[in-house]
C-alpha cells in the first residue's frame, strides 16, 4: 500500500531533523528504512552521550519520533578480529529473532575484506545465538 504524501513528507522532515540532531550536523545516513501501514522504522547511526553509537529511530504516522540506543554484541576469532557484530533493542534476548547481525571477513594477513549481513538483509529478524550457522551476503 503506498504511503500518503503527508506521511512521506513527515518521514522526510523527521529523518532530516533526527539525523542532524543525532550526528551534530556532521552527516550520517539511514542504513535501513522499513515502512508499514502504522509506522516507518528508520535506523540511523548517531551520537549518543558523545560517542558514535547505533540508534534506532521510529517515525510515527503523525511525524513524531522515538529513538533508542541499541544493544551491541560482538564475537571475536582467535586472532582478536571481530567476526560477528549484532544490534538489537535494549533488553533483547540473544535467543529472540530481533537481531541485526553482520559477519566481518578478513584476509590471511588480518585486513578487513568485507562486511556481510545475516541472510543478506539489514533487518532486525535474526537470532544472535545462531550467528555462526546463518548464511551471509
Amino acid at each position: 500500500m503506498p504511503l500518503d504524501a503527508t506521511f512521506q513528507q513527515n518521514l522526510l522532515n523527521v529523518t532530516r531533523a533526527s539525523n542532524a540532531a543525532l550526528v551534530g550536523n556532521q552527516g550520517g545516513t539511514p542504513t535501513s528504512i522499513t515502512a508499514t501501514t502504522t509506522n516507518i522504522d528508520v535506523q540511523l547511526w548517531g551520537w549518543d552521550s558523545g560517542a558514535l553509537a547505533p540508534v534506532k529511530v521510529v517515525v510515527n504516522p503523525n511525524g513524531s519520533l522515538s529513538a533508542s540506543t541499541l544493544t551491541q554484541r560482538s564475537d571475536y576469532d582467535a586472532n582478536g578480529n571481530m567476526i560477528y557484530y549484532g544490534l538489537a533493542l535494549p533488553g533483547s534476548a540473544t535467543s529472540s529473532a530481533v537481531w541485526q547481525i553482520r559477519r566481518l571477513d578478513y584476509s590471511g594477513t588480518g585486513n578487513l575484506l568485507d562486511e556481510l549481513y545475516a541472510v543478506g538483509s539489514a533487518s532486525f529478524s535474526n537470532i544472535w545465538d545462531n550467528r555462526a550457522s546463518l548464511s551471509y551476503s
